[in-house]
């Protein structure tokens, strides 16, 4: 059963005017046939109006108002109403189901960007490592240039020994 916040309308409850319908539909109903056991003129319009009745309210429940249309001539459309009236809204459901997928798409989503995103973060982090490491390698590289360049003295080819810059023999 749906909840009853589902049928405001108007300040008043759909429920109590259902119920109000309801009652009056089993009061014409009766009287309709109560006259004669035959379907005279008005009467007949009368249960034909309440067979529509039902017929829409079967279509504003999510079910087919033709079909419904066709059960309360053949049976009732008090009896056909009190149905309708227990059965559930097809709309409602179809409509919970909506929310419900769409929720689950939005998490999936949500997942996919999480993921994107963390590849994406990693991607820098590498590219900023690589970059780091090639500064400080162009950092030691341009020191040692650099202690070199200020003394007057070199690493020996040979055994790394420190010589003299201007050095053309070595005691090797």
């Amino acid at each position: 059963m749906t909840s009853i916040r589902n049928y405001r309308c108007k300040g008043q409850s759909k429920i109590k005017n259902r119920v109000m319908c309801l009652i009056m539909t089993m009061f014409i109903s009766q009287s309709a046939f109560a006259s004669e056991g035959d379907l005279d003129g008005v009467s007949f319009f009368i249960y034909l109006g309440l067979c529509f009745w039902v017929s829409s309210a079967a279509s504003n429940k999510g079910r087919g108002g033709i079909t419904w249309f066709v059960i309360a001539i053949l049976f009732s459309p008090i009896l056909a109403g009190i149905v309708l009236a227990m059965m559930s809204d097809l709309k409602v459901e179809r409509d919970i189901s909506k929310v419900n997928m769409n929720h689950q798409q939005l998490k999936d989503r949500v997942v996919t960007n999480e993921k994107l995103h963390e590849y994406r973060l990693d991607v820098v982090e590498s590219h900023v490592d690589k970059l780091i490491d090639a500064k400080i390698n162009k950092t030691i590289q341009n020191d040692e240039r650099m202690r070199i360049e200020n003394t007057d003295t070199k690493p020996c080819p040979v055994c790394l020994e420190t010589i003299k810059l201007t050095a053309i023999k070595f005691k090797h």
